[in-house]
């Protein structure tokens, strides 16, 4: 049973960092121009 609620645990994990990724990719960084304005957007740097 150990063995089961482990491998359980891992394909959560898993599909956990699936959705995490998901997510990620869908995060934009806002642009301003030099006045302080947004001017659009851009990907999110997440590192």
């Amino acid at each position: 049973q150990s063995i089961r609620i482990y491998e359980r645990g891992e394909a959560l994990k898993a599909h956990c960092d699936r959705l995490l990724k998901a997510a990620e990719d869908k995060v934009e960084k806002i642009r301003l121009s030099r006045d302080g304005k947004p001017v659009g957007t851009e990907p999110l740097d997440a590192d």
